[in-house]
């Protein structure tokens, strides 16, 4: 049973204990993996309480009231290595599996006063994206992952996760934690294709959307059947609400600064339309 959308993410506290002992054994399904396929961590439930395992660095567990993780890393493993395992795999995992949120595989700014996402598989470039508006006078919002949770289905928001901003801090939440949701840009790299290199954008049916960001989707295995059902729900919720966008783009330094410029204009004009 997931918490109440009154736990916040950003309220967990992370306690870490370095010993030899890092790299527990248990027996847990993959939940999470990289753009390539390869596995990134392994998760699983143990008398109630969850846990997540990152080869090399550590086990995470949840204790059982959801108000701290426990990190039992390796003794050689540096600070900033710790908190990107935890920022970037076990927060958003935990989240999703247990404070009744959704995750999504994804970086934000903010835009008038909103969250407007990019998402995609790891190394298509959502963090090269977001930092590159944030330049451009955009407040960072999220990095890699974000949190979506709606009070109605008519109403999608973020809210906020604490991310890395470098090796040496981490970004949290000052006055507010939750914005509306905007619009969900899919990144995807082509081919360099004449005609693409400052990218093509188009706003696929509602049901391709959908499953676009299920694709994209944070999950814990194993997930029961109704917790699945509402996974899909909120996905169909948010893909109903907002504009949910295709970008086909070449990677290309020099085609970055144009490519910007059109998902600026386009979400621009997207989010200022009238909801019908």
């Amino acid at each position: 049973m997931a918490q109440s959308l009154k736990t916040r993410p950003v309220s967990l506290r992370l306690n870490v204990v370095r010993t030899d002992n890092f790299d527990r054994h248990r027996r847990g399904r993959i939940v999470l993996r990289d753009g390539a396929g390869a596995a990134c961590a392994y998760g699983g439930k143990q008398l109630g309480q969850h846990w997540i395992r990152v080869p090399r660095l550590g086990t995470f567990e949840l204790s059982p009231d959801f108000a701290d993780v426990h990190a039992y890393v390796s003794p050689s493993a540096s600070q900033a290595l710790v908190l990107d395992g935890y920022y970037g795999t076990a927060l958003p995992l935990f989240t999703q599996a247990t404070l009744g949120y959704e995750v999504l595989h994804a970086s934000a700014v903010l835009v008038n006063g909103g969250a407007v996402a990019f998402c995609g598989f790891t190394g298509v470039g959502k963090s090269t994206i977001a930092s590159a508006l944030s330049a451009r006078g955009f407040e960072l919002w999220a990095d890699d992952a974000i949190a979506l949770a709606s009070v109605a289905p008519e109403s999608p928001a973020s809210v906020f996760l604490p991310f890395m901003l470098n090796e040496r801090s981490v970004s949290v939440a000052e006055g507010r934690d939750q914005v509306p949701l905007l619009a969900v840009c899919v990144l995807e790299r082509v081919a360099s294709t004449s005609g693409l290199t400052a990218g093509v954008i188009s706003r696929p049916s509602p049901s391709v959307a959908s499953a676009m960001l299920l694709e994209h989707a944070y999950r814990f295995s194993p997930q029961a059947l109704d917790r699945r059902r509402k996974m899909v729900q909120a996905y169909i919720n948010v893909t109903a609400e907002i504009p949910v966008l295709l970008v086909r783009f070449v990677p290309s330094p020099l085609g970055l600064p144009e490519l910007l410029g059109r998902i600026e204009s386009t979400v621009a004009r997207l989010t200022s339309e009238p909801r019908v």
